[in-house]
């Protein structure tokens, strides 16, 4: 009884998605029309107008398999991919407020997952980021506010959204943060004392603004 309460929790575990029970479905259908088309042929014959009928309505079948199929696996990626966002969504908040290195490093990670996917709108309020590598990460859609940035490497990180507005800085900190080549808005400067970020004068001494909007050192 124990071995067959293994084995079913075996099998249960591989078919895990839309994707594994639809194949196996497919595969059960296929053995018991095999065994219907072998019985029929044995015991009653029929020749070649059942064969040939068999085919078309296996070139119908198939196609629509294939069809149901590429619909499936697109749901199934997409669902897969909402389902890491939602992980590395959840994994950050569990981290925040956390001012430890390990904290630091799992939310790097989660941000570099979410860019490969596109998302630049993540919410790294109080989030401990200090000395973190986030050099040419896009956080265009972030929210920062009383973000820990102090000695993070920025360099060629987005902070400017593409309608103009940059990421909000409210409280964050940015004592030695390395900003060269960070893309930002024109009047950044003067938001950092909007923001009451701290750092900001080392910055300004530190920092000015080039033609393309990248920030570059003096």
């Amino acid at each position: 009884m124990a071995k067959i309460k293994k084995f079913t929790a075996l099998v249960l575990n591989k078919i895990t998605s839309i994707t594994h029970v639809f194949g196996a479905l497919a595969i059960v259908f296929g053995v018991l029309l095999l065994i219907y088309d072998l019985r029929y042929l044995l015991l009653f014959g029929g020749g070649w107008d059942y064969v040939n009928n068999i085919i078309v309505e296996a070139h119908g079948l198939f196609f629509d398999l294939l069809v149901l199929g590429v619909l499936v696996s697109i749901y199934e990626r997409i669902r897969q991919k909402n389902e890491a966002i939602d992980r590395d969504n959840t994994l950050i908040d569990d981290f925040r407020g956390w001012d430890e290195k390990e904290a630091m490093y799992r939310i790097v990670g989660a941000i570099n997952r979410l860019n490969r996917a596109n998302v630049t709108k993540i919410n790294l309020n109080n989030c401990f980021l200090s000395k973190a590598n986030l050099s040419g990460a896009d956080l265009s859609g972030a929210n920062l506010t009383k973000a820990n940035l102090s000695k993070a490497k920025l360099s060629g990180v987005k902070l400017l959204r593409n309608s103009l507005p940059s990421t909000d800085l409210p409280g964050a900190n940015l004592s030695g943060a390395i900003l060269s080549e960070a893309k930002v808005e024109e009047n950044w400067f003067e938001k950092l004392d909007e923001w009451n970020v701290i750092g900001r004068e080392e910055i300004i001494e530190k920092y000015l603004l080039d033609e393309n909007g990248r920030l570059q050192l003096k």
